[in-house]
C-alpha cells in the first residue's frame, strides 16, 4: 500500500495535504519521511485539517486503527487533544471507532486529556464507549476493551492522587 499511497500523495496532493493522506491510508513510511522535513515553517502540516470534518493526520490515523502513524505522530508531538469539527478529540475518535489499541497507546501518552468532552454532547471517551456497547447488542468487544483500557487509567489516577471514584465512574473529591 506505501508505494502507491506514496506516489500519489506525494504527486497529486498539495505539499501541505500529504501527511494527512498517509495517516489516513497507513503509509507509516511516508508519514515518517514528512515528519522529518517538516521546518518550522511547514511545522502546520502535521496539524493540517480537512475542510469537511476537520480531521487533523492523527484523527484519520486514530478513526482507522493505524497504530504505528498514530504513535509516529505522537513521537513528532502533535496536538494530541486537537478537536475536529463536531468537537471530538483523537481519543473520542478511536473509541467511535473501536480501536482498542489506539485508544491504550494514546491513554498512555501524557499530552491527551482524558477527560475531554465532546462540545455536541459532553460526552468523555468513556461516555462514548459505554454508550456504543448499549448500542452495539452484544458485538461490542473492541468497546469493553476501550472502556476497559480508560477505566484502568482512571484508577490509575484514582490512586495516585487519592481521589474516589463512584460507580459510574465520576469523581468524588
Amino acid at each position: 500500500m506505501g508505494n502507491a499511497t506514496s506516489w500519489l500523495a506525494q504527486s497529486l496532493c498539495p505539499e501541505e495535504q500529504v501527511l494527512w493522506v498517509a495517516a489516513k491510508s497507513g503509509d507509516v513510511a511516508t508519514l515518517r519521511t514528512g515528519l522529518t522535513r517538516l521546518t518550522p515553517q511547514t511545522r502546520f502540516y502535521a496539524e493540517w485539517r480537512d475542510p469537511m470534518y476537520g480531521y487533523s493526520p492523527l484523527a484519520n490515523a486514530c478513526s482507522m486503527g493505524h497504530l504505528q502513524c498514530v504513535q509516529a505522530l505522537v513521537s513528532a508531538g502533535v496536538d494530541c487533544n486537537a478537536r475536529d469539527a463536531q468537537g471530538n478529540t483523537p481519543l473520542h475518535i478511536a473509541v467511535v471507532y473501536g480501536k482498542s489499541e489506539v485508544v491504550r497507546l494514546l491513554l498512555d501518552t501524557l499530552a491527551v486529556d482524558y477527560f475531554a468532552k465532546t462540545t455536541a454532547k459532553a460526552q468523555t471517551a468513556l461516555d462514548i464507549a459505554r454508550q456504543a456497547y448499549k448500542a452495539s447488542e452484544g458485538n461490542g468487544h473492541k468497546f469493553v476493551q476501550c472502556i476497559e483500557h480508560i477505566e484502568k487509567v482512571k484508577l490509575k489516577l484514582c490512586d495516585h492522587n487519592s481521589f474516589a471514584c463512584d460507580a459510574h465512574g465520576e469523581w468524588i473529591i
